[in-house]
């Protein structure tokens, strides 16, 4: 059964529940670890990036600055935030 999408002006409760192969979760878990994050901050932070990354995106953006944009790195630098402290969460 496909469920009903939500209306604009319905109220979010902020839970997600998403399906994954078990090989991402368990990769996503590690790295989330290695980190020192709990998974949901690790995953919001990723996601944080793709909404900004969507928003900044220009089609006439090299394809090389692009994928530098989408690395682990990248993120990783943007959640620490200033002088390389961890971002609240």
């Amino acid at each position: 059964m496909t469920p009903t999408p939500s209306r604009p002006d319905e109220v979010k409760s902020g839970r997600v529940l998403v399906r994954m192969p078990i090989s991402m979760h368990e990769a996503l878990s590690r790295i989330a670890q290695a980190e020192g994050v709990s998974m949901n901050q690790f995953i919001g932070g990723v996601l944080a990036v793709a909404i900004d990354w969507r928003a900044e995106y220009k089609p006439h953006r090299p394809m090389e600055e692009i994928r530098h944009d989408l690395t682990w790195e990248m993120w990783r630098d943007k959640m620490r935030g200033p002088a390389g402290a961890r971002a609240p969460g």
